[in-house]
């Protein structure tokens, strides 16, 4: 345990501190004034300490100075559970009073040449012992609370997203894109939506394999992620080779020429295995009142990307 001793006399010091060995504490620090012991524990502007003291021993020549060093130490967050042991001329009632007043946890005599322990020093370990014990346990609890908010944290990402391709799952899609449609609703603005199919998953998967095809979708949720970029809009994964971006006070012009980027886009890369891979694309462009359904702009999407497979491919149309 720490220990530091506020004396101004340096005898006082040498017979506390013997006091304090017998006692056990090896680390004992020694201020001869309250300038000299806010110094000794490095106090910043905070009101933090930097060193860590497990109890204080204050011996004076008046209570003024005592009283001054417990309220300054009380005030700073750090020490404001650490036991104070104020050493006066324990006669002085009014003055052991106001020691005790302005948060000294006890009040001892003076020792003498021959005293080998302090009276109240065993409760005032006992104490320091006990608050030890709760910082541990606080640290401990605040340990296990910061676990549990990154684990929740982890949940709710999990549950609100693709596993694979780490984009928003198809759940999400739904409860964002109905919220974006009622709002949309309020203040008649235009909603697009864009609907994006691979043109040969299925092929790839029969020849090249299960892995090659989760690469593929990786790569392309990773180029639709780079294309979309406004906070508002929205890329999904929409099923298990479709993908699904909401674009918010969009119209048709600007959906189709973002729809024909990414099909462009998709196209340039190079898949695992060499395989080359197009996308079917179908955009809607509606502005939603609260009579219809925001499946309407879903069914109107996904009818124009049906068209776009039905004409061969790697194009885009408009529903």
């Amino acid at each position: 345990m720490s220990m530091l001793i506020l004396a101004d006399d340096p005898g006082m010091q040498r017979r506390l501190s013997s006091v304090l060995n017998a006692a056990g504490f090896s680390d004992v620090l020694a201020a001869r004034s309250i300038a000299e012991t806010i110094r000794r524990l490095e106090l910043d502007g905070a009101g933090e300490a930097a060193a860590h003291i497990d109890l204080f021993l204050c011996f004076t020549g008046t209570s003024l100075p005592a009283v001054q060093l417990c309220r300054r130490l009380k005030a700073v967050r750090d020490l404001a559970e650490t036991p104070i042991i104020c050493v006066v001329d324990v006669g002085d009632e009014t003055s052991c009073r106001a020691i005790l007043q302005s948060g000294a946890t006890d009040v001892v005599p003076i020792p003498t040449p021959e005293t080998t322990t302090l009276p109240g020093l065993g409760m005032a370990i006992r104490l320091s012992q006990e608050r030890a014990r709760a910082r541990a346990a606080v640290a401990e609890l605040e340990t296990v609370r910061a676990q549990f908010q990154e684990l929740q944290q982890r949940l709710e990402q999990e549950a609100i997203r693709d596993t694979l391709t780490g984009l928003a799952n198809r759940r999400h899609f739904d409860e964002v894109f109905t919220l974006e449609w009622r709002r949309s609703a309020r203040s008649q603005s235009r909603l697009s939506l864009v609907m994006i199919r691979l043109d040969s998953s299925f092929g790839t998967t029969l020849l090249a394999g299960q892995t090659h095809v989760d690469a593929a979708l990786k790569q392309v949720a990773a180029t639709l992620g780079r294309i979309v970029k406004r906070p508002h809009d929205l890329v999904a994964r929409f099923d298990s080779d479709q993908f699904a971006v909401m674009l918010p006070e969009t119209d048709l012009m600007g959906a189709s020429v973002l729809a024909d980027t990414m099909r462009s886009q998709i196209e340039a890369l190079t898949f695992p295995a060499g395989k080359s891979m197009t996308v079917s694309v179908g955009v809607s462009t509606v502005v939603p009142n609260r009579e219809a359904d925001a499946s309407t702009a879903v069914t109107r999407a996904q009818r124009a990307l049906d068209l776009a497979r039905q004409s061969g491919g790697n194009s885009v149309e408009i529903g």
